[in-house]
């Protein structure tokens, strides 16, 4: 976002950062006699966030980075995060924007720089390939800049409007464009331009005549009530013609006049800030009975601003990971309240705001930087985010991983941590946790088998007065196997009185009862649970004949007098070739032995035979197969190394398992420290994860892994963004400064 002349000296910023000037320079150091011989402070000249890092400009036109680096966003060459703010080159910078997973920033001689994710074409250089250094976009010249996830917007010294990146909601503003352009496309050459913001799918710009105009997606009301699902190119919005700034994230948009601020979009998670339902139509925020705002900001899921006057800071929306610092997480925060109002930062005032998917950080009147929110991949700059096993606790006996969800119990009670957005957590809060929470249960019971699913969990209680299946959370795809059953569940429920002794689950659930009988209900639409596809879910538990089952993302295994799998097989992960339908037998023509054991994942199956040896087919697009190849295998191929297995667990790009000896190996992809290992990004075959050999049991999520040691402590790794590892390190609640670099 970008204030427009008219009330005090800006130095303009992407991504709606703005900071106020002292004058014609960023706030001198103390020059007085008796410190003299004491060094000045590192001071901050502004700050952009993004969905997990976060860059700034240093008073003295530096430029730092932080936090992920997936993609090469930080401009390094190694794909893992750093917390440690890292100086991308000795040139000096005016702004940075890094709204999304690549990074744009103006030059002093106002040259365009990109780089990181450029699977839309948004670096603007004329390819579709990532890159971890800076690269020039054309050879205009630019004042402004302004990123998204999938595009980028910048206004050159004519003050005309350039978009480029995906376009299949017509982003990029120019109605010839196909799907994705990948280098800058001017938007109405006729038009001359101020500022411009730019949403997931949308963008909005002002004009200098201070009109606004928006245009690309409106499926959420992102361009305020116009007809249209489409608009391809740029349309006036509203009569007026006092715009000064204009903010987007996401579907949701606000802008910013003299006499107050209107939002418009999506509204989910109170982002707009007036307490209302969700509505297409513009509606004006206020805090504090006051509606003159200086700068207004919209992050993922929540919003912040500074009123003119007094630059006092207030946020609202959405609070799951402590983007609101202080306030509770357990519900969003629906109007404006005040930031920073705590003893340590009362008397601060705030010159700049910057929010992040997640996060949020801001700069004081001394030009100190401070972040809140989420952590997982270092985007507060405090500390490295967990990579390699960490212990969660001792007294573990049993834990299911899913999704980015968990559960086990300890001591004899049901602990659930991570993903809780659907009430998986069974306490009636509709909020992520990151440490383990005690399952509040309806009267004495004891389950003793838990199943953790993507937006549900179940729990077994295999006998007494109570027995039977308890579910909570969102049965959106029909989990919970009871049409009489309300679709969400905040607490745990009966959904079945039949005695189960065993349950696995993800979209789509199985379980066995006593008699010994298996049953699958849930997600159908690739016929996971009935080996029959349909567009509907199977709302109750359809009997099966297999005498063992293992569900995956959205196909299901079973032992019927030999393995077979039925279900989506996009990606081979059947085993019976490319040519099965939505049924298969496991292709055995290269195992050797018989398979006593299968393990479902997202798109990929893994096996182990009766002699111990590991076979995996599916897709293998990071080395999740373990064969030493990136090949997609429709049939199993043995896993590398020879080893003995005892367990294996899959998720959606990695594999981990136990050998008969204790010890420890994954394969697969490592982009977020799934594998348990410091590096590479991906290994397409078994790598031992430290030297113990005690691991007893695992299990993994989509990105994470746990693991059960024969002490029965347990301990997690890999991707932590709801929490799921379990070890308070997801996200900071409260405001903290971010070390000066070194």
């Amino acid at each position: 976002m970008r204030l427009l002349p008219g009330f005090m000296v800006l130095l303009f910023v992407a991504g709606c950062n703005l900071v106020f000037r002292e004058g014609p320079g960023v706030h001198d150091a103390n020059t007085d006699g008796d410190a003299l011989d004491a060094p000045p402070p590192f001071e901050w000249a502004n700050v952009s966030a993004g969905i997990d890092h976060t860059c700034a400009v240093d008073a003295k036109g530096g430029l730092w980075c932080w936090g992920g680096n997936r993609f090469g966003q930080l401009a390094l060459p190694l794909s893992t995060s750093n917390a440690l703010a890292t100086k991308i080159n000795d040139e000096t910078w005016t702004m940075v924007s890094n709204r999304g997973v690549h990074t744009c920033a103006l030059r002093s001689d106002k040259t365009l720089w990109c780089w990181g994710d450029n699977s839309r074409g948004q670096l603007g250089v004329g390819s579709m390939a990532n890159h971890t250094t800076p690269q020039r976009v054309t050879d205009r010249l630019f004042t402004f800049v302004d990123t998204s996830r999938v595009n980028t917007c910048a206004i050159d010294d004519n003050q005309r409007l350039y978009c480029w990146g995906e376009n299949e909601s017509g982003q990029v503003g120019d109605p010839n464009q196909g799907k994705f352009a990948s280098v800058p496309v001017a938007v109405d050459v006729n038009a001359r331009w101020l500022t411009v913001a730019v949403g997931d799918s949308h963008a909005c710009g002002i004009q200098t005549d201070r009109t606004m105009w928006c245009w690309g997606n409106n499926a959420l009301g992102q361009l305020n009530g116009v007809t249209s699902p489409v608009v391809n190119k740029p349309q006036k919005f509203f009569n007026d013609d006092d715009w000064t700034s204009v903010t987007t994230f996401a579907a949701t948009t606000c802008g910013v006049k003299p006499n107050g601020v209107s939002c418009w979009g999506q509204n989910v998670n109170g982002e707009i800030g007036d307490n209302a339902p969700i509505t297409i139509a513009a509606r004006r925020v206020a805090a504090a009975g006051r509606s003159d705002w200086s700068v207004i900001t919209l992050g993922g899921e929540h919003t912040c601003g500074l009123q003119r006057d007094t630059l006092a800071w207030f946020c609202w929306g959405h609070n799951g990971y402590g983007q609101l610092g202080q306030y509770s997480q357990k519900t969003p925060v629906p109007t404006p309240l005040q930031m920073a109002t705590d003893a340590a930062n009362a008397s601060r005032r705030w010159l700049s705001i910057a929010l992040g998917a997640r996060h949020t950080c801001a700069i004081d009147d001394k030009h100190q930087l401070f972040c809140m929110g989420s952590d997982n991949e270092g985007q507060l700059g405090k500390e490295l985010p967990i990579r390699g096993p960490r212990k969660v606790g001792d007294n573990w006996t049993a834990f299911s991983a899913t999704a980015s969800t968990a559960c086990g119990f300890t001591s004899n009670q049901l602990h659930c941590w991570g993903n809780g957005r659907t009430f998986q957590h069974g306490n009636g809060v509709s909020a992520s946790q990151q440490v383990p929470l005690k399952v509040t249960l309806p009267g004495p019971i004891e389950p003793t088998v838990v199943a953790a699913g993507n937006r549900a969990t179940c729990a077994v209680v295999p006998s007494g007065g109570m027995q039977g299946l308890y579910c909570w959370g969102a049965a959106t795809n029909s989990e919970f196997g009871n049409p009489l059953i309300p679709v969400v569940a905040t607490m745990p429920v009966l959904v079945s009185a039949l005695s189960y002794d065993t349950i696995a689950m993800t979209q789509h659930v199985c379980a066995r009862d006593t008699t010994p009988t298996w049953y699958c209900w849930g997600a159908n639409n690739k016929g996971q649970a009935t080996q029959t596809a349909s567009a509907n879910p199977q709302a109750t538990p359809s009997g099966v004949s297999d005498k063992a089952i293992t569900v995956g993302g959205s196909h299901t295994c079973g032992d019927f007098n030999g393995w077979r799998c039925w279900g989506d097989n996009a990606s081979g992960q059947l085993g019976g070739g490319m040519n099965s339908d939505n049924s298969a037998s496991i292709n055995l023509t290269n195992v050797v032995g018989e398979l006593r054991a299968v393990r479902a994942g997202g798109l990929h199956t893994c096996a182990i035979t009766n002699n111990n040896a590991a076979y995996c087919w599916g897709r293998n697009l990071i080395g999740e197969v373990g064969d030493g190849t990136n090949v997609k295998r429709t049939t199993p191929v043995a896993v590398l190394g020879g080893l003995a297995w005892q367990q294996l667990a899959l998720g959606a790009l990695h594999t981990c398992g136990i050998t008969t000896e204790g010890k420890l190996y994954c394969w697969g992809d490592n982009s977020v420290g799934e594998l348990g290992l410091a590096a590479p990004r991906q290994i397409a075959q078994p790598v031992q994860v430290g030297t113990d050999q005690d691991w007893a049991a695992i299990d993994a999520g989509d990105f994470f892994t746990c693991a059960r040691k024969t002490d029965n402590s347990l301990w997690c790794w890999g991707y932590n963004v709801e929490g799921q590892l379990g070890l308070g390190t997801g996200w900071r609640p409260v405001l903290e400064p971010v070390p000066a670099p070194k």
